[in-house]
Protein backbone atom coordinates (compact mmCIF):
# COMPACT_ATOMS: atom_id res chain seq x y z
CA UNK A 1 0.00 0.00 0.00
CA UNK A 2 1.34 3.61 -0.73
CA UNK A 3 2.25 5.61 1.99
CA UNK A 4 -0.35 8.21 1.24
CA UNK A 5 -3.12 5.53 0.78
CA UNK A 6 -2.16 4.35 4.22
CA UNK A 7 -1.86 8.24 6.07
CA UNK A 8 -5.59 8.49 4.17
CA UNK A 9 -6.55 5.25 6.20
CA UNK A 10 -5.38 6.21 9.60
CA UNK A 11 -6.12 9.59 9.13
CA UNK A 12 -9.84 8.28 8.63
CA UNK A 13 -9.42 6.00 11.61
CA UNK A 14 -8.74 8.30 14.14
CA UNK A 15 -11.56 10.34 12.98
CA UNK A 16 -14.24 7.44 13.80
CA UNK A 17 -12.29 6.64 16.73
CA UNK A 18 -12.55 10.62 18.38
CA UNK A 19 -16.34 10.65 17.05
CA UNK A 20 -17.00 7.37 18.56
CA UNK A 21 -15.37 8.55 21.69
CA UNK A 22 -17.30 11.96 22.06
CA UNK A 23 -20.61 9.85 21.36
CA UNK A 24 -19.95 7.72 23.92
CA UNK A 25 -19.00 10.54 26.32
CA UNK A 26 -22.33 12.23 25.43
CA UNK A 27 -24.52 9.21 25.53
CA UNK A 28 -22.94 8.13 29.06
CA UNK A 29 -23.66 11.72 30.55
CA UNK A 30 -27.03 11.57 29.51
CA UNK A 31 -27.91 8.52 31.50
CA UNK A 32 -25.93 10.17 34.49
CA UNK A 33 -28.24 13.04 34.28
CA UNK A 34 -31.24 11.41 33.67
CA UNK A 35 -30.35 9.03 36.23
CA UNK A 36 -29.46 11.50 38.67
CA UNK A 37 -32.37 14.47 38.14
CA UNK A 38 -35.04 11.40 38.46
CA UNK A 39 -33.51 10.37 41.89
CA UNK A 40 -33.68 13.44 43.48
CA UNK A 41 -36.52 14.17 45.72
CA UNK A 42 -38.74 16.88 45.32
CA UNK A 43 -40.62 18.99 47.98
CA UNK A 44 -40.48 21.97 46.57
CA UNK A 45 -38.58 21.12 43.31
CA UNK A 46 -35.74 23.38 43.67
CA UNK A 47 -32.79 20.87 44.52
CA UNK A 48 -34.33 18.77 41.08
CA UNK A 49 -34.85 21.87 39.02
CA UNK A 50 -31.07 23.26 39.95
CA UNK A 51 -29.35 20.55 37.94
CA UNK A 52 -27.12 22.20 35.22
CA UNK A 53 -24.30 21.33 32.39
CA UNK A 54 -21.39 23.73 31.43
CA UNK A 55 -18.17 23.09 29.36
CA UNK A 56 -15.20 24.30 30.73
CA UNK A 57 -15.55 25.09 34.25
CA UNK A 58 -18.62 24.65 36.77
CA UNK A 59 -21.06 26.65 37.21
CA UNK A 60 -23.30 26.87 40.08
CA UNK A 61 -26.56 28.20 38.35
CA UNK A 62 -28.89 28.29 41.90
CA UNK A 63 -31.39 30.35 39.39
CA UNK A 64 -34.39 28.48 40.28
CA UNK A 65 -35.67 29.95 43.53
CA UNK A 66 -37.93 28.49 46.29
CA UNK A 67 -40.64 28.39 43.71
CA UNK A 68 -42.91 25.65 44.08
CA UNK A 69 -42.43 23.12 41.04
CA UNK A 70 -44.22 19.34 40.50
CA UNK A 71 -42.03 16.84 39.62
CA UNK A 72 -42.02 16.99 35.78
CA UNK A 73 -41.63 20.92 35.87
CA UNK A 74 -38.83 20.09 37.97
CA UNK A 75 -36.96 17.39 35.63
CA UNK A 76 -37.76 19.26 32.65
CA UNK A 77 -35.92 22.44 33.71
CA UNK A 78 -32.64 20.28 34.61
CA UNK A 79 -32.63 18.11 32.00
CA UNK A 80 -33.10 21.10 29.40
CA UNK A 81 -30.63 23.19 30.74
CA UNK A 82 -28.06 19.79 31.76
CA UNK A 83 -28.99 17.94 27.99
CA UNK A 84 -28.41 21.42 26.06
CA UNK A 85 -24.40 21.31 27.30
CA UNK A 86 -24.24 17.87 26.65
CA UNK A 87 -25.46 18.22 23.16
CA UNK A 88 -22.50 20.38 22.15
CA UNK A 89 -19.81 19.18 23.97
CA UNK A 90 -17.07 17.11 22.27
CA UNK A 91 -14.12 15.41 24.36
CA UNK A 92 -12.03 16.18 21.35
CA UNK A 93 -11.93 19.78 22.45
CA UNK A 94 -10.36 18.87 25.66
CA UNK A 95 -12.61 21.19 27.25
CA UNK A 96 -14.48 19.33 30.53
CA UNK A 97 -18.01 18.75 30.67
CA UNK A 98 -19.52 19.16 34.41
CA UNK A 99 -22.65 18.63 35.53
CA UNK A 100 -23.41 20.65 38.90
CA UNK A 101 -26.14 21.44 41.68
CA UNK A 102 -26.29 24.81 43.15
CA UNK A 103 -28.01 24.07 46.16
CA UNK A 104 -26.42 24.33 49.96
CA UNK A 105 -28.27 20.72 50.86
CA UNK A 106 -27.79 18.70 47.50
CA UNK A 107 -25.03 16.92 49.61
CA UNK A 108 -27.10 15.96 52.34
CA UNK A 109 -30.00 14.70 49.81
CA UNK A 110 -27.18 12.93 48.22
CA UNK A 111 -26.36 11.18 51.30
CA UNK A 112 -29.78 10.38 52.14
CA UNK A 113 -31.53 13.52 54.25
CA UNK A 114 -35.21 13.30 52.04
CA UNK A 115 -37.63 10.24 53.68
CA UNK A 116 -38.71 10.56 49.65
CA UNK A 117 -35.49 8.92 48.05
CA UNK A 118 -33.01 6.78 48.94
CA UNK A 119 -29.46 7.86 49.48
CA UNK A 120 -27.07 8.18 46.68
CA UNK A 121 -28.61 10.07 43.30
CA UNK A 122 -25.27 10.79 42.06
CA UNK A 123 -23.86 7.29 42.57
CA UNK A 124 -26.91 5.78 40.52
CA UNK A 125 -26.40 8.26 37.77
CA UNK A 126 -22.46 6.98 38.02
CA UNK A 127 -23.55 3.39 38.01
CA UNK A 128 -25.70 4.36 34.67
CA UNK A 129 -23.16 6.29 32.80
CA UNK A 130 -20.75 3.56 33.51
CA UNK A 131 -23.29 1.24 31.71
CA UNK A 132 -22.97 3.12 28.67
CA UNK A 133 -19.39 2.92 28.48
CA UNK A 134 -19.15 -0.64 29.43
CA UNK A 135 -21.45 -1.01 26.35
CA UNK A 136 -19.63 1.24 23.96
CA UNK A 137 -16.66 -0.35 24.83
CA UNK A 138 -17.82 -3.88 24.13
CA UNK A 139 -19.83 -2.52 21.03
CA UNK A 140 -16.10 -1.31 19.86
CA UNK A 141 -14.39 -5.11 20.19
CA UNK A 142 -16.19 -6.32 17.18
Amino acid sequence: MPPREFNRRMQKIVRNIAANGDRIGRAAMTAFITVAVENTPVSTGRARSNWAGSIGAPVFLDVIPETPLGEGEASSIALTRTLAAISVWRATTGAALFITNGVPYIGSLDDGSSAKAPAGMSSLGLIAAQAVIARGRLLGRR
